[in-house]
């Protein structure tokens, strides 16, 4: 897999905050998987031009999903989405709501925003995706 050349601003990655959604679309929790650190840079360099890109699930093992998650996606198509979370301890949540995937990443402690790169599993490509972080001291 490739590896970036250049290191990566994380807040690069963000996307402006969505204008408001028609709220009569329900908000589907999306499952995912956040890279593990040791695989971060490999997945950021596949994601330096791209918000996502499909991944085989043999890729997705690679970069960090086990077998029994893959193993209850099976009829789902994988992807590689960007995340950024405040900071290395952070968590993230996938949600669909219609064909707009949100990835935000969350934590408590400072803002040193890392890289967090998520492989979701979907019915289909997104339309669009949404990328946001929050902290709370």
């Amino acid at each position: 897999m490739a590896q970036p050349r250049d290191p990566i601003n994380p807040l690069s990655w963000l996307t402006p905050p969505a204008p408001p959604r028609d709220q009569t679309l329900p908000v589907q929790p999306v499952l995912g998987v956040i890279v593990p650190e040791e695989r971060r840079a490999a997945a950021a360099g596949l994601l330096t031009k791209v918000q996502f890109v499909e991944v085989s699930y043999a890729e997705a093992r690679l970069l960090g999903a086990d077998s029994q998650t893959i193993l209850g996606t099976v009829g789902y198509r994988t992807f590689l989405v960007r995340g950024v979370s405040p900071n290395n301890a952070g968590t993230c949540n996938a949600n669909l709501q219609g064909s707009v995937l949100s990835v935000f990443c969350g934590s408590l402690g400072d803002f040193s925003y890392e890289l967090r790169p998520v492989i979701v599993f979907l019915h289909q490509e997104p339309g669009s995706v949404s990328i946001g972080a929050m902290t709370a001291h």
